[in-house]
């Protein structure tokens, strides 16, 4: 094994949310969440055919292979003197590269002398609003700092690790796969700085929180916390497959038509639908994005700049990147734009709070047919007599094991990517995700599930879900999706 062949960033989720971060020349950064250790030094060096991790308190013997068609190192670890068998799985071929620190969670950290203020001018409550909503409470915990965050102004989250860096408060959030590191410093009474998304090629966005009250808010509620069974994905999907019947429909209306945005036209896309008609100009715009446009782990404006127009902006920005949600309103716009009727719909998994979701498109074709259309995999499906299959026809395929086959021209649209999506793979991925479903009821430009619709199984512990700000729930799958 060539050790510039494994150069980037390599995650196990399950053993302390382990983060190995391989450099250039054997140099490896490793990171610890669980423990709350990160930029630990250690050395890489090549045997037989794999390779030799070595930190004081963290070594492994990994080889590497495919797994899900994804690239994974796999081997026995050994941490803390307990030896167990870790899985790395592969989240970007830039690594990440910090200088020591310890992080203790949720623990108050003491204030550096380098630091501009002291505790009583840091103490308050702290607004981000781009690229996504986070509010940063900072309380006085006998003379240190106590860093909460909170995404829904409701619950409290505890970062995954805080210290503090000279004149900057840097804390960190999700697992070893999806890593954001925040990187904050006082300005103006409140904070500027930078996120560092894993993921991204280690793109930074830059952020700001502005203080909103010297008090602090307290979120005593936990994130809610729905586990996930013992069972196979499959198994999960078949004891949540029962929906109600008989529910009046739930309004699903379509805005269609318009001038579309010129800044399409940078792309060619009028070379794409010209000279096409009916049913042919959606699948015309679903090689179009799949030309153009690369899914990206994360990543897409805020929910003020989510039209058509506000997404291509951003992908200008970003080398043409957003992520399944970006991806699926883009394309959902351009079908209704076309005349088309569309709409992005979030695919959700059993557990709550969960790290990944699926966003695709249910299109009605204008000849009457239903298909759904995944622009992150520039696909649709087909069933074994070669009809297409629509997002609610996919689950009851899924659960009778019924054969599904993607279009020839099926690809991963990820930069610069030569994964190869296979049929087993998105069986498992659809069947983790084909739980809960969420829509708008008014589908047009610029909404993104604004009034939202939750269609759940019959059993499925709703109440442990906060959807007060929803529009409609229901059990009903034939109310939810007008069938």
């Amino acid at each position: 094994m060539n050790i510039e062949n494994i150069i980037g960033l390599w995650g196990d989720t399950e053993h302390f949310d382990t983060q190995l971060n391989i450099l250039p020349g054997g140099k490896v950064n490793i990171s610890l969440a669980d423990v709350c250790e990160y930029g630990i030094n250690a050395k890489a060096v090549t045997i037989d055919d794999g390779v030799e991790i070595r930190s004081e308190r963290f070594s492994a013997r990994l080889v590497e292979t495919t797994r899900e068609g994804q690239r994974v190192l796999i081997g026995n670890g050994v941490f803390d003197g307990k030896t167990d068998e870790y899985t790395f799985w592969f989240g970007d071929n830039v690594p990440m590269e910090l200088g020591y620190h310890f992080a203790p969670k949720g623990e108050p950290v003491s204030i550096n002398e380098a630091f501009p203020l002291n505790i009583d001018a840091l103490v308050g409550s702290y607004e981000m609003k781009s690229p996504f909503f986070v509010e940063m409470n900072i309380f006085n915990v006998d003379g240190n700092m106590l860093l909460l965050l909170s995404f829904d102004k409701r619950s409290k989250w505890v970062p995954a690790g805080v210290w503090m860096d000279n004149d900057s408060i840097v804390w960190m959030i999700n697992d070893s796969l999806n890593r954001n590191v925040f990187r904050l410093y006082p300005v103006d009474g409140g904070f500027e700085g930078y996120a560092l998304r894993v993921g991204q090629n280690g793109r930074k966005n830059e952020v700001r929180f502005e203080k909103i009250s010297s008090t602090p808010a307290d979120r005593n509620k936990d994130p809610i916390a729905i586990p996930l069974p013992d069972k196979s994905r499959e198994e999960i999907l078949k004891d949540n497959k029962e929906f109600s019947h008989g529910e009046p429909y739930i309004q699903m209306d379509f805005v269609l038509g318009g001038e579309l945005p010129h800044e399409l036209e940078k792309y060619g896309f009028s070379s794409y639908i010209d000279g096409k008609h009916g049913d042919e100009v959606a699948f015309a715009c679903l090689d179009f994005m799949g030309d153009n446009f690369h899914h990206t782990s994360s990543g897409m404006p805020d929910r003020n700049n989510r039209d058509l127009k506000g997404i291509l902006q951003w992908c200008d920005e970003y080398g043409g990147q957003t992520n399944c949600r970006g991806l699926s309103i883009m394309l959902a716009s351009l079908l209704r734009y076309n005349g088309i009727k569309a709409q992005h719909v979030t695919c959700c998994p059993y557990e709550e709070p969960f790290m990944d979701c699926h966003v695709v498109v249910d299109c009605i074709l204008p000849s009457g047919k239903r298909v759904m259309l995944d622009p992150t995999y520039r696909g649709y499906l087909l069933d074994k007599n070669g009809e297409y299959v629509s997002l609610p026809r996919l689950r009851h395929l899924l659960i009778d094991g019924e054969e599904l086959n993607f279009n020839a021209d099926v690809k991963y649209t990820g930069k610069d990517s030569d994964w190869v999506v296979t049929m087993d793979y998105y069986r498992e991925y659809m069947s983790k995700n084909s739980i809960r479903y969420l829509r708008d009821s008014i589908n047009a430009d610029g909404r993104d599930e604004n009034d939202c619709v939750v269609l759940y199984p019959i059993g499925y512990p709703i109440e442990e879900v906060d959807y007060s700000d929803v529009h409609v729930l229901t059990t009903d799958e034939d109310a939810f999706w007008n069938l």
